[in-house]
């Protein structure tokens, strides 16, 4: 079964004199070197998921933990972003995202050498001459049919994509997949369905939390804690996992050149 590939960066290029850019001076000098720091963060934050960062509630708050900043000030500083044009304030009004053109510029050339890039069309903020590099274009609307376009001919084709039903019978495959290699099968059934498409996104990696996570408590018990325990497959399945993805990992996977394919998607 064909896993979805990681659309995040591993690495990000910043210029060395980033602070010398008008838009994050004015964001220094509202906010000191926190507000440096935080632009900082929320770049490393979009690259590892992509070319945006959604920034809905529950982000808002697991970025405030992550950082040790009091959420109010974070959203104080990323209202400035999205004024002096840090960040997109038409997309994070409508669709509580964080990016904009340059982000979208310098994951594209950082993803040059992928095989298939995934874009959501909503998100997009370049136009099709910024595009033309790129030997396919396919875009999915809100309809759930797929339409492949070469920007450069301008062609448009259309073709099916699996059913929802179909889907769901993938994610329960891939679920049944990685909870054989869970060692502590326990509430199997409190695992929701919109938590095991997570999963299947995350594809391989999800199996390498897994690996690592097993790892991590045998080596405890090897230093100490003798009776410590695994926890609950629920648990680990709905939220344990996240300490033991790649991008809280050393010992993540390198990515592989590859030919290009770019993807666009609608909202969805």
């Amino acid at each position: 079964m064909a896993r979805p590939q990681k659309v995040g960066l591993d690495y990000f290029p910043l210029d060395v004199d980033i602070d010398q850019d008008d838009k994050v001076a004015l964001i220094e000098a509202q906010h000191g070197i926190l507000g440096f720091g935080i632009i900082i963060k929320l770049l490393m934050k979009i690259y590892s998921e992509g070319y945006f960062y959604n920034w809905t509630e529950k982000e808002q708050i697991l970025f405030s933990r992550r950082v040790n900043v009091d959420i109010n000030t974070i959203n104080a500083i990323i209202e400035d972003c999205s004024k002096w044009g840090i960040f997109s304030s038409e997309l994070l009004k409508k669709y509580e995202i964080l990016t904009s053109k340059g982000i979208q510029v310098r994951y594209f050339e950082a993803t040059m050498r992928r095989q298939r890039v995934e874009v959501i069309k909503e998100y997009l903020l370049l136009g099709k001459s910024c595009l033309k590099d790129f030997d396919k274009v396919v875009i999915v609307d809100i309809n759930r049919v797929n339409v492949n376009i070469n920007p450069q001919l301008d062609e448009v084709t259309e073709t099916s994509i699996p059913k929802e039903k179909n889907r769901k019978e993938e994610y329960n495959t891939f679920f049944e997949e990685v909870w054989k290699l869970y060692p502590n099968k326990k509430g199997k059934g409190q695992v929701s369905t919109t938590k095991k498409k997570e999963l299947y996104k995350l594809g391989d990696e999800f199996k390498r939390c897994i690996s690592r996570y097993v790892k991590d408590v045998e080596e405890r018990r090897k230093n100490g804690f003798k009776d410590l325990r695994y926890q609950d497959g629920k648990t680990f399945f709905n939220s344990g996992y996240v300490d033991y993805l790649d991008e809280n990992s050393e010992d993540k996977p390198k990515m592989k050149p590859r030919k290009l394919e770019l993807v666009i998607r609608d909202n969805y």
